[in-house]
């Protein structure tokens, strides 16, 4: 059974859980009805998904060496930088990638805070797995997509919540 914290047109997470003391199971964090992760791909809601929710609230502002107007390049800048042999750039991109896990795998996810109370996140589908039905057809693009900490906040809780309810 998929349940739905949130709302997919703001910021949303759909999840089933198939192992409740582990709290295992697949999920999508949705922005603005775009999602990340896959249905196909099992993960611990607890550890990753969770995790990855706390990284997002725990990005600094975006550095002026990024700040460009367009979103595209935005996410190639951290991207490349992320890939160069200066150990300051790759850190200082390393700053914003976001770790959910083994969504890392087939997403490069970065996020960033554009003030106290609201954040970015930029992503991109980086590696297509036939087993991954529900990303066959994803879009190749990136992803940039502004949202409101207290709305994650508020389905992080709900997931905590739910976590403690075993």
């Amino acid at each position: 059974m998929t349940l739905l914290i949130g709302d997919k047109s703001r910021i949303a997470v759909e999840y089933s859980i198939h192992n409740r003391e582990m709290f295992f199971g697949c999920a999508r964090l949705w922005f603005n009805n775009s999602f990340i992760g896959s249905f196909s791909d099992p993960i611990y809601l607890d550890g990753y998904l969770l995790g990855g929710c706390y990284e997002i609230l725990s990005k600094p502002i975006l550095n002026d060496r990024y700040s460009f107007d367009n979103p595209v390049k935005i996410y190639e800048s951290i991207y490349d930088d992320q890939l160069c042999d200066d150990d300051d750039l790759h850190d200082l991109a390393l700053s914003y990638r976001i770790n959910f896990g083994t969504w890392s795998d087939y997403f490069n996810i970065y996020s960033y805070k554009l003030s106290e109370s609201t954040g970015a996140i930029l992503w991109k589908l980086i590696d297509k797995y036939d087993e991954l039905k529900d990303l066959i057809n994803y879009p190749s693009c990136v992803f940039y997509e502004t949202f409101n900490y207290s709305d994650l906040i508020e389905i992080m809780d709900q997931l905590n919540s739910i976590k403690t309810q075993q």
